[in-house]
């Protein structure tokens, strides 16, 4: 992983920290993060969990493509939840 992913990955968890969707607080971002930190192992997540988390990733790309943010690395971040 490149020093660039990982910068990226902090600020979208730094951006999401706190916010909701359909009454569901955004953890996607929180998660990959801690899978790529090993905190967490992907093994270890629930199949629930996993569809919701690459829900919500698919919807908060969407929602940047929306306003015109442009995230770079979006293939690699559903590759860690998938």
């Amino acid at each position: 992983m490149n020093t660039e992913f990982y910068e990226q990955l902090n600020d979208l968890v730094d951006i999401h920290n706190n916010c909701t969707s359909n009454g569901e607080e955004i953890f996607c971002f929180d998660l990959i993060k801690k899978i790529v930190d090993g905190e967490v192992l992907k093994e270890n997540i629930n199949e629930e969990q996993r569809i919701l988390a690459q829900k919500q990733l698919v919807e908060s790309l969407e929602w940047f493509q929306i306003i015109g943010v442009t995230i770079e690395y979006q293939e690699e971040l559903m590759k860690i939840i998938s």
